[in-house]
Protein backbone atom coordinates (compact mmCIF):
# COMPACT_ATOMS: atom_id res chain seq x y z
CA UNK A 1 0.00 0.00 0.00
CA UNK A 2 1.16 3.63 -0.40
CA UNK A 3 1.23 4.02 3.37
CA UNK A 4 3.56 1.05 3.78
CA UNK A 5 5.83 2.34 1.00
CA UNK A 6 6.03 5.73 2.71
CA UNK A 7 6.89 4.08 6.04
CA UNK A 8 9.50 1.86 4.39
CA UNK A 9 11.07 4.85 2.63
CA UNK A 10 11.25 6.87 5.85
CA UNK A 11 12.91 3.96 7.66
CA UNK A 12 15.45 3.54 4.87
CA UNK A 13 16.25 7.26 4.87
CA UNK A 14 16.78 7.03 8.62
CA UNK A 15 19.08 4.04 8.07
CA UNK A 16 21.06 6.01 5.47
CA UNK A 17 21.41 8.93 7.88
CA UNK A 18 22.56 6.69 10.74
CA UNK A 19 25.14 4.91 8.61
CA UNK A 20 26.54 8.18 7.28
CA UNK A 21 26.71 9.72 10.74
CA UNK A 22 28.52 6.69 12.14
CA UNK A 23 30.92 6.71 9.17
CA UNK A 24 30.05 3.18 8.19
CA UNK A 25 29.00 4.09 4.68
CA UNK A 26 25.64 3.20 3.18
CA UNK A 27 25.07 -0.54 3.04
CA UNK A 28 24.57 -2.04 -0.41
CA UNK A 29 21.67 -4.00 1.02
CA UNK A 30 19.90 -0.76 1.90
CA UNK A 31 20.27 0.45 -1.67
CA UNK A 32 18.69 -2.78 -2.87
CA UNK A 33 15.80 -2.35 -0.45
CA UNK A 34 15.47 1.28 -1.51
CA UNK A 35 15.22 0.18 -5.15
CA UNK A 36 12.72 -2.52 -4.23
CA UNK A 37 10.39 0.09 -2.72
CA UNK A 38 10.80 2.38 -5.74
CA UNK A 39 10.01 -0.48 -8.12
CA UNK A 40 6.71 -1.20 -6.38
CA UNK A 41 5.15 2.10 -7.50
CA UNK A 42 3.49 2.53 -10.90
CA UNK A 43 3.63 6.36 -10.58
CA UNK A 44 -0.12 6.67 -11.13
CA UNK A 45 -0.36 9.45 -8.47
CA UNK A 46 -3.74 8.11 -7.30
CA UNK A 47 -2.51 7.95 -3.72
CA UNK A 48 -2.04 11.73 -3.51
CA UNK A 49 -5.71 12.73 -3.42
CA UNK A 50 -6.87 10.59 -0.46
CA UNK A 51 -3.62 11.04 1.48
CA UNK A 52 -4.37 12.99 4.70
CA UNK A 53 -0.91 14.58 4.66
CA UNK A 54 -0.85 15.12 0.87
CA UNK A 55 2.18 12.99 0.05
CA UNK A 56 2.36 12.22 -3.66
CA UNK A 57 4.36 9.01 -3.60
CA UNK A 58 4.54 9.05 -7.39
CA UNK A 59 6.77 12.12 -7.16
CA UNK A 60 8.69 10.55 -4.28
CA UNK A 61 9.24 7.43 -6.38
CA UNK A 62 10.62 9.40 -9.32
CA UNK A 63 13.05 11.16 -6.96
CA UNK A 64 14.06 7.80 -5.51
CA UNK A 65 14.74 6.37 -8.95
CA UNK A 66 16.71 9.46 -9.96
CA UNK A 67 18.78 9.15 -6.78
CA UNK A 68 19.51 5.50 -7.54
CA UNK A 69 20.70 6.44 -11.03
CA UNK A 70 22.76 9.35 -9.73
CA UNK A 71 24.49 7.17 -7.14
CA UNK A 72 25.08 4.36 -9.62
CA UNK A 73 22.91 1.95 -7.62
CA UNK A 74 20.22 1.34 -10.24
CA UNK A 75 20.16 -2.32 -11.21
CA UNK A 76 20.41 -3.19 -14.88
CA UNK A 77 17.52 -5.31 -16.11
CA UNK A 78 17.57 -6.36 -19.78
CA UNK A 79 13.78 -6.37 -20.05
CA UNK A 80 13.47 -2.86 -18.66
CA UNK A 81 16.28 -1.61 -20.88
CA UNK A 82 14.69 -3.09 -24.01
CA UNK A 83 11.27 -1.66 -23.17
CA UNK A 84 12.64 1.82 -22.44
CA UNK A 85 14.70 1.72 -25.64
CA UNK A 86 11.59 1.14 -27.71
CA UNK A 87 9.43 3.63 -25.82
CA UNK A 88 12.07 6.38 -25.94
CA UNK A 89 12.94 5.89 -29.61
CA UNK A 90 11.85 8.69 -31.96
CA UNK A 91 13.09 7.50 -35.34
CA UNK A 92 10.27 5.65 -37.18
CA UNK A 93 12.64 2.99 -38.55
CA UNK A 94 14.12 2.34 -35.11
CA UNK A 95 10.63 2.03 -33.65
CA UNK A 96 9.63 -0.37 -36.43
CA UNK A 97 12.66 -2.61 -35.87
CA UNK A 98 12.29 -2.60 -32.08
CA UNK A 99 8.57 -3.36 -32.33
CA UNK A 100 9.17 -6.17 -34.80
CA UNK A 101 11.69 -7.75 -32.44
CA UNK A 102 9.64 -7.34 -29.27
CA UNK A 103 6.13 -7.95 -30.57
CA UNK A 104 6.74 -9.96 -33.71
CA UNK A 105 9.28 -12.31 -32.13
CA UNK A 106 9.29 -11.78 -28.36
CA UNK A 107 5.53 -11.91 -27.79
CA UNK A 108 5.15 -14.99 -29.99
CA UNK A 109 8.00 -16.77 -28.22
CA UNK A 110 6.48 -15.97 -24.83
CA UNK A 111 3.06 -17.27 -25.86
CA UNK A 112 4.64 -20.49 -27.10
CA UNK A 113 6.60 -20.85 -23.85
CA UNK A 114 3.36 -20.54 -21.86
CA UNK A 115 1.90 -23.53 -23.69
CA UNK A 116 5.07 -25.58 -23.27
CA UNK A 117 5.99 -24.89 -19.64
CA UNK A 118 2.75 -23.92 -17.91
CA UNK A 119 2.39 -27.28 -16.10
CA UNK A 120 5.85 -26.82 -14.57
CA UNK A 121 4.87 -23.54 -12.95
CA UNK A 122 1.56 -24.52 -11.39
CA UNK A 123 3.06 -24.95 -7.92
CA UNK A 124 4.40 -21.40 -7.87
CA UNK A 125 1.37 -19.82 -9.51
CA UNK A 126 -0.98 -21.71 -7.19
CA UNK A 127 0.71 -20.27 -4.09
CA UNK A 128 2.88 -17.31 -5.17
CA UNK A 129 5.74 -16.43 -2.81
CA UNK A 130 6.08 -12.98 -1.26
CA UNK A 131 7.67 -10.38 -3.53
CA UNK A 132 10.46 -9.19 -1.26
CA UNK A 133 13.62 -8.18 -3.07
CA UNK A 134 14.65 -9.64 -6.41
CA UNK A 135 13.09 -13.02 -7.06
CA UNK A 136 15.32 -15.96 -8.02
CA UNK A 137 15.76 -16.48 -11.75
CA UNK A 138 13.57 -19.59 -11.70
CA UNK A 139 10.68 -17.66 -10.14
CA UNK A 140 11.12 -14.83 -12.64
CA UNK A 141 10.98 -17.25 -15.57
CA UNK A 142 7.86 -18.97 -14.22
CA UNK A 143 6.23 -15.59 -13.62
CA UNK A 144 7.07 -14.50 -17.16
CA UNK A 145 5.43 -17.56 -18.70
CA UNK A 146 2.52 -17.66 -16.26
CA UNK A 147 0.12 -15.83 -18.55
CA UNK A 148 0.17 -15.17 -22.27
CA UNK A 149 0.99 -11.73 -23.57
CA UNK A 150 -1.65 -10.28 -25.91
CA UNK A 151 -1.82 -11.66 -29.42
CA UNK A 152 -3.31 -10.37 -32.64
CA UNK A 153 -1.87 -6.88 -32.18
CA UNK A 154 -1.77 -4.37 -35.04
CA UNK A 155 1.27 -4.68 -37.26
CA UNK A 156 2.16 -0.99 -36.93
CA UNK A 157 2.08 1.81 -34.38
CA UNK A 158 -0.87 4.20 -34.38
CA UNK A 159 1.14 6.96 -36.06
CA UNK A 160 2.39 4.58 -38.74
CA UNK A 161 -1.15 3.40 -39.46
CA UNK A 162 -2.29 7.02 -39.83
CA UNK A 163 0.83 7.96 -41.84
CA UNK A 164 1.72 10.84 -39.51
CA UNK A 165 5.24 9.88 -38.46
CA UNK A 166 6.87 13.10 -39.67
CA UNK A 167 7.84 14.96 -36.48
CA UNK A 168 7.98 18.28 -38.36
CA UNK A 169 4.19 18.42 -38.55
CA UNK A 170 1.48 18.62 -35.91
CA UNK A 171 -1.37 16.46 -37.20
CA UNK A 172 -4.98 17.44 -36.58
CA UNK A 173 -7.68 14.84 -37.10
CA UNK A 174 -11.16 16.20 -37.77
CA UNK A 175 -14.25 15.44 -39.83
CA UNK A 176 -14.36 18.37 -42.32
CA UNK A 177 -18.13 18.26 -42.72
CA UNK A 178 -18.68 18.68 -38.96
CA UNK A 179 -15.91 21.05 -37.93
CA UNK A 180 -14.75 24.60 -38.50
CA UNK A 181 -11.98 26.84 -37.18
CA UNK A 182 -14.06 27.52 -34.06
CA UNK A 183 -14.87 23.88 -33.29
CA UNK A 184 -13.78 22.55 -29.93
CA UNK A 185 -10.34 20.93 -30.03
CA UNK A 186 -8.60 18.50 -27.72
CA UNK A 187 -4.95 17.59 -27.37
CA UNK A 188 -4.70 13.81 -27.32
CA UNK A 189 -1.67 12.07 -25.86
CA UNK A 190 -2.13 8.31 -26.25
CA UNK A 191 0.85 7.34 -24.12
CA UNK A 192 3.94 5.68 -25.52
CA UNK A 193 2.89 2.17 -24.47
CA UNK A 194 -0.54 2.52 -26.01
CA UNK A 195 0.77 4.13 -29.19
CA UNK A 196 3.70 1.76 -29.71
CA UNK A 197 2.25 -1.57 -28.58
CA UNK A 198 -1.54 -1.39 -28.44
CA UNK A 199 -2.28 1.11 -31.18
CA UNK A 200 -5.88 -0.09 -31.50
CA UNK A 201 -6.64 1.60 -28.16
CA UNK A 202 -5.52 5.02 -29.35
CA UNK A 203 -7.21 4.59 -32.73
CA UNK A 204 -10.49 3.69 -31.05
CA UNK A 205 -10.30 6.83 -28.91
CA UNK A 206 -9.52 8.99 -31.93
CA UNK A 207 -12.41 7.41 -33.84
CA UNK A 208 -14.76 8.25 -30.97
CA UNK A 209 -13.58 11.88 -31.01
CA UNK A 210 -14.00 11.96 -34.79
CA UNK A 211 -17.61 10.80 -34.58
CA UNK A 212 -18.23 13.31 -31.78
CA UNK A 213 -17.20 16.10 -34.15
CA UNK A 214 -14.12 17.16 -32.20
CA UNK A 215 -10.80 18.30 -33.61
CA UNK A 216 -8.03 16.11 -32.24
CA UNK A 217 -4.51 17.51 -32.08
CA UNK A 218 -1.85 14.79 -31.83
Amino acid sequence: SPRNKILATSLLVEAFLYEEQTRRGVSIKHWQEFEDVADHCTVCHKCASPCPVKIDFGDVTMNMRNLLRKMGQKSFRPGNAAAMFMLNATNPETIKLARSAMVGIGFKAQRLAVDLFKPAGRKQTGAPPATVGTAPVKEQVIHFINKKLPGGLPKKTARALLDIEDKNYVPIIRPPEKTSADTEAVFYFPGCGSERLFSQVGLATQAMLWHAGVQTVL
